[in-house]
C-alpha cells in the first residue's frame, strides 16, 4: 500500500510539473494578453525582413503630412490589408485620419452611353462600393496602425474588353491650414491621396 501510494504521489508531481511547463510565462502562469497595437507592430516588423515594402509620402502645399507604409503591394480576398502611418517628421500638424477600401466597377470608354458631357458619362460607367473603413484621431501621435478586411465574398481584381473592376484604397487627412502652423486651430482643412490594391 506504501508502494502504491508512493507511485501516486510520484505520478501527480509529474503531471503538475507538465501542466507548469505548458503553461505561458506571466504572473501565477495566468495568460497575458497581448494588445493589437503591439502585435501589429511585431506584425508590421516582420513584413520589413521579409518583403519589399511599399512607401507612399504624404504632402499637402509642400508640407509633409505623413509616410504610410503598406506591407505588400497586392493582396488577396479574405486577408487584412496592414498598413502603418508614420507621423514622426510631419511638418503639417494632422488631426484625423481615415481610410476607405473600395472596389471600383468602371465601363471602358467605347462601350459607354453617348453623352456629350464626357464627366457626367465617366460618372455614370464607375461605380464604387466600401468595404471597409477606418477613421482615427492622430494629433500628437507618432504612429498609427490601420487593418482593412478584404472580405472573401467580394469579386477580385479583373478586367475584359467591356469592364474594369479593381480595388483601391482612399485616404483622407484632415489637417491643420498651411498657412496657420504656428496657430494651428485658427483653421483646418481636409487632403486626400489614393493608393492601388489588388483584390
Amino acid at each position: 500500500q506504501q508502494q502504491q501510494q508512493q507511485q501516486q504521489q510520484q505520478q501527480q508531481q509529474q503531471q503538475q510539473q507538465q501542466q507548469q511547463q505548458q503553461r505561458p510565462k506571466g504572473a501565477g502562469g495566468v495568460k497575458v494578453p497581448v494588445p493589437l497595437p503591439v502585435l501589429l507592430r511585431v506584425v508590421a516588423a516582420m513584413a520589413l525582413r521579409k518583403a519589399k515594402t511599399n512607401f507612399y509620402n504624404i504632402s499637402r502645399r509642400e508640407q509633409h503630412v505623413a509616410r504610410f507604409c503598406l506591407l505588400k503591394p497586392s493582396f488577396r480576398l479574405g486577408e487584412a490589408i496592414v498598413g502603418t502611418f508614420d507621423f514622426s517628421r510631419a511638418t503639417l500638424p494632422c488631426y484625423q485620419v481615415s481610410v476607405s477600401l473600395l472596389c471600383v466597377e468602371q465601363i471602358k470608354e467605347r462601350y459607354r452611353p453617348a453623352n456629350p458631357n464626357p464627366s457626367s458619362s465617366e460618372q455614370r460607367a464607375t461605380r464604387s462600393q466600401v468595404f471597409a473603413e477606418h477613421h482615427e484621431f492622430c494629433l500628437h501621435t507618432r504612429s498609427l496602425h490601420v487593418q482593412l478586411p478584404v472580405p472573401t465574398t467580394a469579386v477580385p481584381q479583373f478586367e475584359t474588353d467591356v469592364v474594369q473592376v479593381s480595388w483601391r484604397l482612399q485616404f483622407e487627412f484632415l489637417t491643420a491650414a498651411a498657412e496657420s502652423i504656428a496657430t494651428p486651430w485658427a483653421g483646418a482643412g481636409a487632403t486626400s491621396a489614393g493608393a492601388p490594391a489588388q483584390g
